[in-house]
């Protein structure tokens, strides 16, 4: 039997998981491309992650955060 493995906050010292944003938990969407004739075959829009270092509890990390996240972050002065 198949089980969805849920999505955790990275860890201390750790990245994460791959391609998930640390903040939002944003992850890869999947759809179809579609050619001039309509054909579909499958493809993956990956999220824009970008590495930041950001204090957490007074302890400096790198954390995998989405643009769409940084850029809110910043204009709420949050980074």
């Amino acid at each position: 039997m198949l089980s969805k493995q849920l999505w955790k906050a990275p860890t201390e010292g750790g990245l994460g998981m791959s391609k998930v944003c640390a903040i939002t938990g944003k992850g890869p969407l999947s759809g179809n491309k579609r050619s001039h004739s309509m054909r579909a075959s499958r493809r993956k829009w990956n999220v824009n992650l970008q590495k930041v270092k950001v204090v957490v509890d007074g302890k400096p990390q790198t954390l995998r955060i989405s643009a769409r996240a940084l850029k809110t972050l910043k204009a709420k002065n949050a980074i």
